[in-house]
């Protein structure tokens, strides 16, 4: 088992406790195998019973509680609601940065946040590319209206 876990009952997040705690835990019958429990390398909560050599084999089944609480703020990865950063690694900055909406362009930053490298990529180059788009409309709307002016212009000198 590994040093630091996390266990939830009735909604409520608690630890970290070393192994031998939640062992003690266990052995003590403060700590249920619906009970769900947490270490750093899990992906998600899990329910004790399925941690090996915590409950003695052969236990009764028991009906499933309720899910548990979030995830601790640091240890385990954030979680931020309907958002999916799938390349991203914990300890990762985008990982670790909750999306906010707070200032005048709060919005704004929470969206770049989220973002993937190249929707950034496809944003920057779209909106580079309409800038040398509408310079060109514009160079041609100009030479249409106001024509040439070069040096094959005649001058009338008399």
């Amino acid at each position: 088992m590994a040093k630091e876990w996390y266990y939830s009952q009735n909604g409520q997040r608690h630890g970290p406790v070393s192994s031998a705690d939640l062992k003690q835990l266990a052995a003590s019958g403060k700590l249920h195998p619906t009970d769900h429990v947490w270490k750093e390398g899990m992906d998600k909560w899990a329910a004790a019973r399925s941690v090996k050599g915590l409950f003695p084999p052969g236990g009764a089944p028991v009906a499933t509680k309720a899910p548990p609480p979030p995830l601790p703020a640091r240890k385990p990865p954030h979680l931020v609601e309907s958002i999916e950063v799938a390349d991203a690694e914990p300890g990762h900055a985008i990982a670790e940065r909750p999306a906010r909406a707070d200032g005048p362009l709060g919005w704004a930053a929470a969206f770049w946040r989220r973002s993937s490298t190249p929707a950034k990529i496809g944003i920057v180059g779209g909106g580079a590319a309409g800038v040398l788009l509408l310079g060109t409309v514009l160079v041609f709307v100009s030479v249409a209206l106001f024509g040439r002016s070069g040096g094959d212009a005649k001058v009338n000198r008399s």
